[in-house]
């Protein structure tokens, strides 16, 4: 693995402890009974984020 490749794994792990954050901060609202923070457009921004990465990765 590469130095750039360790790089973009760094940066995925970055963003999906982002996205554990974020699911647990609707979680919390819920148990809250209150409207979540995050909607489904924010989890797939983040999704196609870590998509690019890893094409990034695969593909340098």
């Amino acid at each position: 693995m590469s130095s750039e490749q360790l790089k973009i794994m760094a940066l995925m792990l970055a963003r999906n402890a982002y996205v554990l954050g974020m699911q647990a901060d609707n979680q919390g609202c819920e148990a809250r009974q209150e409207y979540p923070k995050w909607d489904y457009s924010d989890f797939c921004r983040e999704a196609q984020e870590l998509e690019a990465l890893a094409s990034r990765a695969i593909n340098p």
